[in-house]
């Protein structure tokens, strides 16, 4: 009995001595401005943005046991950045700092000295320069390539690779407010081509389709056919350009065959033909097999062929 208690000690104080701090490196509400593997210009966003009120000079903590791995100032890029390896592994990131505390202050004056720089890039030894959980490292700042006072911190797995710092907190950051678009950049469509618009719930997927088919107005902005305006067509006019829309909701009409309901999509696109097009029935094989059964006794994803 002794020895599985002593083994379960020694698992539970190996799992704790492998985590960081739950905490965030600033002890402010955290906010964000930017956050993990978003999309920027030319690269992904390899760790999180945290809002300093506008203003500079708050503490920065480490958030773990370790040793600085590297300390470096640039005019561009993190400006003054720190790095820290930590004895679980794991590596941490604080970038745009507005100076060092004086501990580490005091080592980057005789760098400085030494290399007759102000700019400069070191990697002390290993255990050179320990550093603590909760020690103050330095103070935020807007240093480097930054638009604005902020922290950027990240978090680095043992093979120096990004992982998202928001999985190993002890609180999550709730983001309520889903975006709103409010602009479209477009790239012309090969015809005949597939194109795929994607993002979460609440972007504007919808909205976006349903301006397109003419069942919504934008607020601002045109619609362009062939470079004719459509923006307030009505969505029959549409409809008869060639324009078809599969809602979620499907919305057929459940009384109605399936080669009626096509029939009805057809005049609807401004055709006479009275045959269903073959091409349709090589493409969707069920509708042909069932084109006689009533559209309400097919399944959700029949329907929505």
């Amino acid at each position: 009995m002794r020895y599985y208690l002593l083994t379960i000690f020694f698992l539970l104080n190996s799992i704790i001595y492998s985590q960081n701090s739950g905490d965030y490196p600033l002890d402010i509400p955290i906010i964000l401005s930017g956050t993990f593997a978003e999309l920027r210009p030319n690269h992904f966003h390899a760790g999180i943005d945290i809002k300093t009120k506008g203003t500079e000079g708050f503490n920065v903590y480490s958030i773990g046991d370790g040793y600085i791995s590297r300390i470096q100032i640039s005019h561009g890029g993190y400006g003054k950045a720190l790095y820290i390896k930590h004895d679980n592994g794991q590596s941490s990131v604080y970038a745009h700092l507005k100076k060092y505390s004086p501990k580490i202050e005091k080592i980057v004056k005789e760098i400085q000295y030494s290399k007759e720089s102000y700019t400069f890039r070191v990697y002390p030894k290993e255990n050179e320069i320990r550093i603590s959980e909760k020690e103050l490292i330095g103070y935020s700042g807007n240093t480097g390539r930054s638009y604005g006072p902020h922290l950027h911190y990240e978090l680095r797995d043992d093979k120096d690779r990004p992982i998202n710092p928001l999985e190993y907190k002890n609180y999550p950051i709730l983001d309520t407010i889903p975006p709103v678009v409010l602009g479209l950049h477009y790239k012309e469509i090969p015809q005949n081509s597939i194109s795929c618009l994607m993002g979460r719930n609440g972007v504007g997927k919808t909205t976006l389709l349903r301006n397109l088919v003419g069942l919504e107005k934008p607020n601002a902005g045109i619609i362009l056919l062939n470079g004719k305006e459509i923006t307030n067509t009505e969505s029959h006019f549409r409809a008869s350009a060639g324009f078809g829309y599969v809602p979620q909701g499907r919305q057929i009409f459940p009384l109605l065959t399936v080669e009626e309901n096509l029939l009805v999509a057809l005049s609807a696109a401004g055709s006479d033909q009275q045959v269903i097009p073959k091409a349709v029935y090589d493409t969707f094989p069920v509708l042909e097999d069932m084109r006689r059964r009533r559209g309400g006794d097919l399944s959700g994803g029949q329907q929505q062929q």
